[in-house]
């Protein structure tokens, strides 16, 4: 009997032993297993990767804290986990702070923090919900500053497609959160930025003209303007960026983009093909002609079409018209405008996953040719309300009066811009001599390389005031006051083609949003109400009775 007892008292000693020294081991190696279906809380196999590499001390102050709506603190956890496990995958220290602003009692610290947040590029948000019967209004920063080694960018993890309701978007915020953080954190922890090109020789934009894009770029990129005609090694940049050239490119430059090309080069096209020639806007009409920069042929070699066309969508922004007087005042409403072209709807590849609206002017359509080895992939297409007029055209005023439901029959959803991907033939194969050939050391086929091809240079175009003293931000319309997702955009863009790592995968991550079927709910409620109280009772009051049956029937055996 004492020597039962005694071994009873070892092996408890050992169970305890062993568990210790398992959640040592643990401690050190732990082991994580992910049982949800969509695998959301697995690490992509690219963030492992950038993660293993990184090296310094990271510093990640996230901003939504406090007292939050369900669908915020979903999002916050997200965040938190998200950053836990970074750390169990990189050999960084990476130290994660949140911080409520809204917290600060002093009201004198509390907005001059709120400002300091706003200039280092935070967004605040405005968010309503009841507690405890009441509506309650909150300002909130959905967004972190990442900082290592001096340097610190903002992100933002309120993201979602427009016209989304507010529970998709938040949904869409928490697929992006694992890519944001990680992108954040490359471009803090990265000593070497790559060299982006932007062509200033055929009466491109001027810099005022790029401001925004400029800035968006300049903390992760080397940014310089060249003249392509004077530059006799562009194979140095990692990246060319030609915006709305409005002079003809001859055939020495067009030879020049050919080859950067054929050597592997990555290029982006922003084309105006549709040129506006007056932007005062009157009755009497301005007229819209084919752009005259003599690509079309470069592009129809690499596999697509710049039409010379017009795009009208019903999805459009306004501008103001005078549309009657009231005694000596005229009276000024904002009219849809259906040149300016909100667009929402785009392909599925990673660059425009659960991207915002953005805007466009006077864009025109692409179509593809047969290129052989080359993938075409469309990024971005218009509403299917949209309508394109051969060029040249002309418009007037009086097109913002037209009634735009009736008039407009639609269809079809036109496309605005395209990414290229693959090996490229040179345009020119067959029409240099063999001195020009050598000299240049001409390739007749490129290797695998990116292009991406977009029919209207507003993407990337930020409004100038007509003094020229101030620039809007890219993507704002100064008539609807609203900002467009036109950043992101240029971001996803230039991120992914300069990418050697297909970081942008990332940004795959579907987390399903699986609600609750409410008429279902009311129809069942009693049913699983006593399901829920009834049965696991019954299972408890099952259980006391076989372990009472199994007593009896075991100390039956010692009755004499």
């Amino acid at each position: 009997m004492y020597s039962n007892i005694k071994y009873r008292y070892i092996n408890f000693f050992l169970i305890i032993c062993n568990i210790l020294l398992l959640n040592y081991i643990f401690g050190y190696y732990p082991v994580r297993i992910d049982l949800t279906a969509d695998q959301r809380y697995t690490l992509h196999e690219t963030t492992k990767t950038v993660l293993q590499n990184t090296e310094g001390h990271v510093i990640v102050d996230v901003y939504l804290s406090g007292d939050l709506p369900a669908g915020f603190r979903r999002l916050q956890n997200s965040i938190r986990e998200t950053l836990t496990e970074f750390r169990t995958h990189t050999s960084a220290n990476i130290e994660y702070r949140f911080n409520d602003p809204a917290a600060i009692a002093d009201e004198k610290e509390r907005n001059a923090t709120m400002m300091q947040l706003a200039q280092k590029g935070l967004q605040p948000t405005n968010i309503y919900h009841t507690k405890d019967g009441k509506q309650t209004e909150k300002l909130i920063f959905p967004g972190a500053l990442i900082t290592c080694r001096g340097k610190q960018t903002p992100i933002h993890f309120l993201k979602g497609s427009e016209g989304a309701s507010p529970q998709e978007i938040l949904n869409q915020s928490v697929e992006g959160v694992e890519y944001e953080l990680i992108n954040a954190i490359k471009i803090v922890t990265t000593r070497y930025k790559l060299r982006i090109a932007i062509a200033a020789d055929h009466g491109e934009p001027k810099n005022a003209e790029l401001n925004d894009l400029y800035m968006t770029l300049k903390d992760r990129y080397m940014i310089e303007r060249i003249n392509i005609s004077e530059t006799a090694n562009i194979k140095a940049y990692d990246l060319l960026i030609i915006i709305r050239p409005t002079l003809s490119y001859q055939d020495a430059d067009k030879l020049k983009l050919d080859q950067y090309i054929m050597n592997g080069g990555k290029i982006i096209f922003f084309l105006d093909q549709a040129i506006l020639h007056n932007k005062n806007l009157s009755n009497e009409g301005t007229m819209i002609t084919p752009a005259q920069h003599n690509l079309e042929d470069l592009l129809f070699k690499l596999g697509v079409r710049a039409n010379q066309d017009l795009i009208q969508d019903i999805q459009c922004g306004a501008i103001p018209l005078v549309v009657g007087s009231m005694g000596n005042s005229a009276q000024t409403r904002l009219m849809p405008w259906p040149y300016h072209v909100i667009h929402n709807n785009y392909g599925k590849h990673a660059t425009v996953r659960n991207m915002g609206a953005v805007l466009c002017k006077y864009a025109s359509t692409l179509d593809t040719v047969k290129a052989t080895n080359v993938t075409k992939t469309p990024l971005i297409y218009t509403s299917s309300y949209a309508q394109k007029i051969q060029l040249p055209y002309k418009v007037s005023l009086e097109d913002a009066k037209k009634n735009l439901e009736t008039d407009m029959k639609g269809g079809k959803n036109y496309i605005t811009a395209y990414l290229l991907e693959g090996r490229f033939k040179s345009l020119y194969n067959n029409r240099l001599s063999q001195y020009v050939m050598d000299s240049i050391k001409y390739l007749n086929e490129s290797k695998h390389t990116r292009i991406m091809v977009f029919s209207d240079a507003d993407y990337v175009i930020n409004e100038v005031s007509t003094d020229e003293q101030q620039a809007f931000p890219l993507g704002y319309d100064r008539y609807i006051r609203k900002k467009f997702a036109n950043i992101d955009l240029i971001q996803n863009i230039v991120n992914y083609m300069l990418d050697d790592k297909n970081m942008l995968t990332v940004r795959n991550k579907q987390i399903v949003l699986r609600t609750l079927d409410k008429k279902k709910i009311t129809a069942e409620r009693a049913k699983w109400q006593i399901i829920n109280t009834v049965v696991p009772l019954l299972l408890l009051f099952a259980f006391g009775i076989i372990k009472y049956y199994l007593r009896v029937h075991k100390y039956a055996q010692y009755t004499p």
